[in-house]
């Protein structure tokens, strides 16, 4: 039987105690990214958001590690979702500009957006999809999003971490190696400042 799909309000109040580190995955690693892989002029999209998206999966394993309400559920790669008190079901992927995934999507994952039953995937959870996207020149992140594609409960809600809240990416490292942080030299930031909001 189907269950019952959130909708936006129900969406935002169980990521509300999570969306700081959501926003974090949606962010970091891209300038990651951008700071540490060589030779970035010889790279296609495609394999740039590929590398991105490993790096997010890695991160988020780091964000998440021993908080109350979420798991990790891999199938077999790329297929790996983060849980959240059995509510929420999340995915991540590049976004493009009218906020849904920029790839040709495979069965598996025309059958999940379709909320068709599947195996390993808990039937009652909503299935979402944490995204992000560049800015026109695609040297920065433009904003972070959890989506919802599923029939009639289709809707975007926007994530943003207040400027007084960013963290310079070698100094969050450096709290999950637990060194002495090194000195600041990129800075994760967005133009707008926003509150969590429904769209």
């Amino acid at each position: 039987m189907l269950q019952k799909r959130l909708t936006s309000d129900e969406a935002s109040e169980i990521l509300d105690s999570y969306y700081d580190r959501l926003w974090r995955c949606g962010t970091l690693p891209f300038y990651q990214y951008k700071r540490t892989y060589p030779d970035q002029a010889a790279h296609l999209p495609r394999t740039r958001a590929c590398i991105i998206h490993d790096l997010t999966i890695v991160h988020a394993r780091k964000e998440f590690a021993g908080v109350a309400g979420t798991r990790f559920i891999e199938l077999s790669h790329p297929h790996t979702f983060l849980e959240i008190r059995e509510r929420v079901l999340l995915r991540f992927k590049l976004l493009d500009e009218s906020k849904d995934t920029s790839n040709q999507p495979t069965k598996f994952i025309q059958s999940f957006e379709q909320d068709a039953e599947l195996p390993g995937i808990p039937p009652r959870a909503h299935r979402l999809t944490l995204g992000y996207r560049l800015n026109l020149l695609q040297t920065d992140v433009l904003d972070v999003w959890v989506t919802s594609r599923i029939g009639d409960r289709q809707f975007d809600i926007e994530l943003y971490i207040p400027e007084s809240k960013v963290v310079p990416i070698e100094e969050y490292e450096a709290s999950f190696r637990q060194e002495k942080p090194r000195r600041r030299l990129v800075r994760a930031k967005v133009t707008e400042q926003r509150k969590l909001r429904k769209e």
